[in-house]
């Protein structure tokens, strides 16, 4: 699992991504979100480490904290998915707003933009992400791929982006987005 890490790390995260996209999207409408005055103190507490971590409540978190123990499992999951770890917060976070953006998540797309430009991600980042999400190799091709040449054997600059060994039939792809992701990995790693 050691080799693989990386991969888990980005998997969980786009995994969490489509969680709170989907609490959001599909139930905020059906079950508004509750005011701290109508919440347990336990969920009014750990919505505070919520907005300490984020600098607000996102609005999946506030719709389920009216059962502050399915709060505490999902704060819990969405923390240990955003913070670093192998991949860096920033690239959690660029890769949640491109899942985000991919899926049209009407909560995901504006809050995980909030993320990226508080955590300094510019102008000039945020559309070389959007060109990446839509580019034309696609999401799900894109963003994995350039994860993994970005963070394989712990890769800390694009000199060392390029994999050792590339099987045949994904090379132009690679090479493509190796070019692609250049500037990202400029803008992410600073």
């Amino acid at each position: 699992m050691t080799g693989d890490a990386v991969w888990y790390e980005a998997a969980f995260v786009v995994g969490m991504t489509n969680a709170l996209n989907v609490v959001a999207d599909g139930l905020a409408g059906a079950m508004e979100p509750l005011d701290d005055h109508d919440l347990a103190a336990e969920a009014v507490a750990l919505l505070a480490e919520v907005h300490a971590f984020y600098g607000e409540v996102p609005l999946p978190l506030r719709v389920v904290a009216r059962d502050a123990g399915y709060l505490t499992d999902l704060w819990d999951a969405a923390r240990r998915a955003f913070d670093d770890g192998r991949l860096p917060r920033r690239l959690k976070t660029a890769i949640a707003f491109a899942v985000s953006l991919t899926t049209r998540s009407a909560f995901g797309t504006p809050f995980h933009l909030r993320q990226l430009t508080r955590l300094g991600v510019g102008e000039g980042g945020l559309m070389e992400l959007v060109g990446v999400a839509a580019g034309d190799f696609g999401f799900t091709l894109s963003l994995p791929a350039f994860s993994m040449l970005l963070f394989r054997d712990g890769c800390t600059s694009r000199s060392a982006m390029i994999p050792r060994s590339i099987p045949a039939k994904h090379l132009s792809v690679t090479n493509a987005l190796i070019s692609r992701s250049a500037k990202i990995f400029d803008v992410l790693s600073g």
